[in-house]
């Protein structure tokens, strides 16, 4: 239950003029109670999937993106809350998490930043220019010995966004 319509849903049935997730937004932004609540507990729901993110890939950072990123503090308290909560202290000692500047669309910028990061890496790169054949098999992670890579630099960046 932590989509802005799952959230506008909420609010609507507790007499809050609210249908989609600019609503929301709006009536957070303006001070509503009820709307500030609704988005930190959707952002303690989101922090409890996260954790589990943090736990496994260690990231540095942590970008919250999409519609409902919008509400600003409100969702970053809930998130940060549960992850801290959650999550072993060495795990986020180093640990930033922050709001997208690239707002609805955080989603895909992310994910495509993720396929650019890997396909221009130097394993990857190095791989294609020995290949004599044009450099077919593009976009494989694996290293030169033939085994799978899942995080070379041992940095990782958990990208999460929503539909506007």
């Amino acid at each position: 239950m932590a989509s802005g319509p799952a959230i506008a849903a909420k609010l609507h049935d507790a007499g809050l003029d609210a249908t989609n997730n600019a609503d929301v937004v709006a009536l957070v932004q303006a001070g509503s109670l009820i709307a500030g609540q609704a988005v930190r507990q959707a952002g303690r729901d989101i922090g409890e999937v996260l954790a589990t993110c943090v736990s496994l890939f260690n990231p540095s950072l942590i970008v919250v993106g999409g519609a409902l990123a919008q509400a600003g503090e409100m969702l970053l308290a809930g998130v940060r809350e549960s992850i801290y909560r959650r999550s072993l202290p060495l795990a986020t000692e180093r640990l930033r998490i922050v709001t997208s500047q690239a707002g609805a669309n955080a989603g895909v910028v992310g994910a495509a930043s993720m396929v650019v990061r890997h396909v221009l890496s130097p394993a990857v790169l190095d791989r294609q220019l020995a290949q004599p054949s044009g450099g077919q098999g593009a976009g494989r992670a694996e290293d030169t010995d033939g085994s799978r890579r899942s995080n070379p630099t041992n940095e990782a960046t958990v990208f999460v966004g929503g539909g506007g």
